[in-house]
């Protein structure tokens, strides 16, 4: 559980102040529109909203809804390059923010309506807060376990050292050696290659025609949600099945990645691969471990709701929130 209580102002990215403390595991549920990992947080006085979590994002994102029910004042302007174009943001500083047993103070997130601008879609089931980048993972020790439904957040002075030896360690770089993503690297048809970590889509990218893959399908004229522009566009996607791909010594099987027309750099491993993998990160040693598992179903927000709040246990008071709706 993520907690938010008042706090002042600033607006300089990525400098936030870590207090280390026992972790304590998020549970990763999605929304009844969305099978992306979304972790619940409780703000103070606003009851439950949800962040999203995506390795993709450097930089933190707030969605207005959150800031103005917050009370909080916005600072400059920025210009946000996503996949699917520019968008105009301001920031915020977040109140204080307890996440995974750990204190974050500091915290200053790009302010964007993420309905309107991004893949992340509005829903009645619950309110987004925003989007937990990569400026908020950094300093942690990360284990992703979609097998058990669990973010692991860890003290990386504490946590037990990644063994460089292992079969399953991969090392784990920069974007463009100073950037807040991460990089790692995947071997295909005997080629490798280093695409970026990206939580935050549902698929993996790869660029088909660089690594001479042949497309099984193409499809003119697709809308295609993401971040940048109104959120959307129209597109050209190619689809590719490859069956040679590894990932810390390890080929999860079949898998079909896509490549869209413009181009994705390097390219994005998301949430078909990932979820095959316990995947641990030390981002501050630059190694990555990956052990497999099978996929599971992740509950939806209301049946999370359901088994953690029963009708019979503690009740969630909200009264802001409901002023607020």
């Amino acid at each position: 559980m993520i907690l938010l209580a008042l706090a002042g102002c600033a607006h300089t990215l990525g400098r936030s102040t870590v207090h280390y403390g026992p972790p304590e595991p998020l549970p990763i549920v999605r929304t009844a529109v969305d099978s992306r990992w979304y972790v619940p947080i409780e703000v103070e006085g606003l009851g439950l909203w949800a962040f999203f979590v995506d390795t993709g994002y450097s930089f933190s994102t707030c969605d207005d809804g959150l800031i103005e029910a917050l009370g909080l004042e916005t600072h400059g302007r920025s210009v946000l390059r996503g996949e699917l174009g520019r968008v105009r943001t301001t920031k915020a500083q977040l109140p204080q923010l307890q996440l995974g047993g750990h204190t974050l103070d500091g915290v200053v997130c790009q302010v964007r309506d993420l309905d309107r601008t991004s893949s992340i879609r509005d829903t009645r089931e619950v309110r987004i807060a925003g989007v937990l980048g990569m400026d908020v993972l950094r300093p942690f020790v990360v284990e992703m376990d979609p097998e058990q439904g669990r973010i692991h957040l860890r003290d990386p002075n504490e946590a037990e050292p990644l063994d460089e030896t292992d079969p399953q360690v991969v090392r784990v770089r920069r974007e463009r050696i100073f950037g807040m993503r991460a990089q790692l690297p995947i071997t295909l048809n005997g080629r490798q290659v280093w695409p970026v970590v990206d939580t935050g889509a549902s698929g993996t990218h790869l660029d088909g025609d660089r690594l001479d893959l042949e497309p099984t399908r193409v499809r003119e004229d697709v809308r295609v949600r993401g971040s940048g522009g109104g959120g959307s566009a129209v597109q050209t996607v190619v689809y590719y099945e490859v069956t040679d791909l590894v990932l810390g010594g390890m080929n999860p099987g079949p898998l079909v990645v896509t490549g869209r027309s413009g181009g994705v750099g390097a390219g994005l491993l998301g949430l078909n691969l990932l979820s095959n993998y316990v995947a641990t990160y030390d981002f501050g040693r630059g190694l990555a471990k990956f052990e497999s598992v099978l996929p599971r179903r992740l509950p939806t927000w209301s049946e999370w709701r359901s088994a953690a709040y029963p009708p019979q246990g503690t009740r969630l008071k909200a009264p802001q929130s409901e002023a607020l709706e």
